[in-house]
């Protein structure tokens, strides 16, 4: 300590410890300036020139994914993306990390609900061998019938592992009661012990085959020209399938009356709690996005008024959020949350009463305030990153929305009044016909639940109805 000197700490000139520091007033969000070009003739692209720093960062996605499977086959597209990230007619799997590793560059192909998608990240250098790799991959894959058997097998192990996790249970059994049987949507993205199994090699080849270059679209974020672009993914033309992929959907059954969902866990010292409903398809300004308005104070953020009461009040969680989620298709509202075992059935009561008061008392002047300020102020925090830039420009594609509609959903947000919320919460928030899944402790919390007054089903871990 010889020659420091102790300096006593003073307050800023003018700071007051006593008062809340001021919002500061809201920044207008840059919306992203990109260009439109046709890739390979047909693929419509959308790029963002961004030269910070020198990397690019490219996702492709074909119109495929979960909903588009054979109910029977449930999986099929998750194991064909596991497939093509192994060996080429060329190049051995390990051989192809090894170059990736050593060129500093990430390729991801992975299958969602709606897509099937293929993210590429790298250097601006290492650009043109990176893209490459990927062409070797998606055109020339060996599809080993050693690597299929393994593959497959680490698939079913992902899923007899996912029936030993409560909140996958819950999860998964959430949308096995809402979609119903007959839909795909009904099964996890990853598919059952009896779907996987029913997929041969040929199935994942045929897969390959039918993807849509048609359905393709292409977002890029990076240090990279038109010229760039046009050349090193010309090879895209080489898919040569032109069948439009199409899914049939039954519908789904009709949630007449709340009923609650029970699968055991035997000794769980908490309980996974699912309460939802179907919303709506997504939209930038429409139903869907004044349900996410509606629902921020309510569920949607950590000041809401389910997490407040639940987790700071009570006690009895360390978090529970409510989201409205929305494709092109279909849209669901889910509430979830982990629980202390013995406030199960307190939590499910707490639940509904805030819902039953939220939708005949409607929102405050505080919560709304507390809305637009939360949502204003946090929007230009989601185009931060190359790959939140990255799916923004996707949803753009997707959705075909003008290139400044976050500005647009701000003077949106801002204009909205009480009457509008009250009006969706009336509209969308059905507290009398919502899926009820609870995962936790037959032993100390069955009888309690039943004694709620609802319906009670019990369910195995794979989403099946008990007796």
């Amino acid at each position: 300590y010889k020659n420091l000197v102790y300096t006593e700490p003073k307050d800023v000139e003018g700071f007051n410890r006593f008062e809340m520091p001021r919002v500061p007033d809201f920044k207008e969000i840059k919306f992203l300036n990109f260009f439109r070009l046709k890739v390979a003739n047909k693929i419509g692209a959308i790029v963002y020139r961004d030269t910070e720093t020198p990397k690019v960062n490219i996702l492709i996605s074909f119109k495929a994914g979960h909903r588009f499977e054979p109910k029977e086959k449930s999986g099929i597209a998750e194991l064909t993306a596991s497939m093509l990230r192994k060996s080429t007619l060329k190049t051995k799997a390990a051989e192809i990390e090894n170059k990736l590793d050593r060129l500093g560059s990430s390729i991801s192909i992975k299958s969602g609900d709606e897509d099937f998608s293929i993210s590429v990240q790298c250097l601006k250098k290492n650009y043109s061998s990176t893209i490459k790799i990927l062409q070797e991959s998606l055109l020339e894959p060996k599809f080993d019938s050693i690597e299929f058997v393994n593959e497959k097998k680490q698939q079913l192990d992902q899923i007899a592992q996912s029936q030993t996790n409560a909140g996958s249970i819950a999860d998964n059994t959430f949308r096995k009661v809402l979609y119903g049987e007959e839909q795909v949507m009904s099964y996890p993205t990853i598919g059952t012990l009896e779907t996987v199994k029913n997929i041969t090699l040929k199935d994942i080849k045929k897969y390959h085959e039918n993807l849509n270059i048609n359905s393709a679209k292409i977002a890029i974020v990076g240090d990279v020209n038109k010229t760039e672009i046009l050349t090193e993914l010309a090879f895209l033309s080489k898919f040569k399938s032109d069948t439009v992929p199409e899914f049939t959907q039954p519908e789904p059954p009709k949630i007449e009356k709340i009923k609650i969902y029970f699968v055991d866990k035997k000794n769980a010292a908490q309980s996974e709690i699912r309460i939802g409903c179907f919303g709506r398809p997504y939209d930038a300004f429409g139903a869907f996005y004044r349900c996410v308005i509606a629902n921020f104070s309510f569920a949607g953020s950590f000041n809401s008024r389910v997490n407040y009461l639940l987790r700071e009040v009570k006690g009895w969680t360390y978090g529970a959020r409510g989201n409205f989620s929305g494709n092109k298709y279909d849209g669901t509202y889910l509430i979830a949350g982990g629980f202390k075992s013995n406030a199960t059935d307190s939590a499910i009561v707490e639940i509904f009463k805030e819902l039953k008061k939220y939708s005949t008392e409607g929102i405050t002047d505080e919560e709304l305030t507390f809305t637009k300020n939360a949502m204003l102020q946090s929007e230009a925090l989601k185009s931060e990153s190359p790959t939140q830039k990255l799916y923004n420009l996707k949803r753009i594609l997707d959705y075909k929305l003008q290139r400044d509609y976050t500005l647009q959903q701000a003077e949106f947000l801002k204009a909205v009044e009480k009457n509008l919320v009250v009006q969706t919460v009336n509209k969308f928030f059905p507290y009398n016909n919502m899926v009820v899944v609870v995962v936790g402790d037959k032993a100390t919390n069955f009888e309690k639940i039943k004694q709620l007054g609802y319906d009670v089903i019990e369910m195995d871990a794979n989403g099946k109805p008990i007796n």
